[in-house]
């Protein structure tokens, strides 16, 4: 038996923590001690949307742990450090011990902190999907809206690994956070209400002659926007043409 914590819907939502039998591993699966529980909006989603095919389900999608028993392949091996992202079809993480396909793990290495790793899981793989969907090139330049979130941190970071030119968008209290993490430009509303505070001129880029326009000021090419809540409140008075 192991502890672990489910959720059901029978009376409305509801938590408890209790026992559950210990799985049984298939040769794919490998058995992971699991250590940090990372939460995200994903998480939301799944806990408010009742499953007929896992009542009492246990919650939790991403996670950090390390390998107690080993698939058929032997890889990773028993005492590695890892994290996932579950699938949310099948239980949760949020046990003592969770069954997971070998392929779905990564060794995590081990300057990395498990409690920051298991957090980050959700918005990394936003940011990395979303930038790779987008199909940019080295030299493009990427306006990335609410940079401050955790999704807009990662694709910061991921846009300036591949050569990315970028320019943030976010509140004034940001701005030195996201200039550390890379990004090449940060605007604060305050940027906008007074353009001749931006600093511009020097950050062209090559490709494509489309500029962005707030009123009568031009500021940077910008080949693609990504926008992490939907508030748009900075875009909003933004143009293209």
């Amino acid at each position: 038996m192991m502890k672990a914590v489910r959720f059901n819907h029978t009376n409305g939502l509801t938590f408890e923590q209790g026992e559950i039998n210990l799985p049984e591993a298939t040769d794919d699966q490998v058995l992971v001690k699991v250590e940090y529980v990372g939460l995200s909006f994903i998480d939301t989603k799944v806990a408010n949307c009742p499953c007929e095919e896992t009542p009492n389900r246990v919650f939790g999608v991403d996670a950090v742990g390390v390998v107690e028993k080993a698939c058929k392949t032997g890889f990773p091996e028993p005492g590695t450090r890892v994290f996932w992202h579950g699938d949310i079809r099948e239980q949760g993480t949020m046990s003592e011990f969770a069954l997971v396909p070998s392929h779905a793990l990564t060794v995590l290495p081990a300057n990395v902190d498990g409690k920051l790793a298991s957090a980050a899981i959700a918005p990394a793989m936003c940011a990395l999907i979303a930038l790779f969907k987008l199909q940019l090139n080295a030299g493009d330049t990427i306006l990335i809206e609410s940079a401050h979130h955790p999704v807009g941190q990662m694709a910061i970071q991921f846009a300036k690994q591949v050569g990315l030119g970028v320019a943030a968008c976010s509140e004034s209290k940001y701005k030195k956070l996201l200039e550390k993490l890379g990004a090449d430009l940060v605007y604060t509303q305050s940027d906008f209400a007074d353009p001749s505070r931006c600093p511009a001129a020097s950050f062209w880029c090559s490709r494509g002659a489309r500029r962005t326009r707030f009123n009568r000021y031009t500021y940077p090419t910008i080949d693609f926007t990504f926008d992490i809540l939907w508030s748009s409140k900075l875009l909003s008075g933004i143009t293209c043409y």
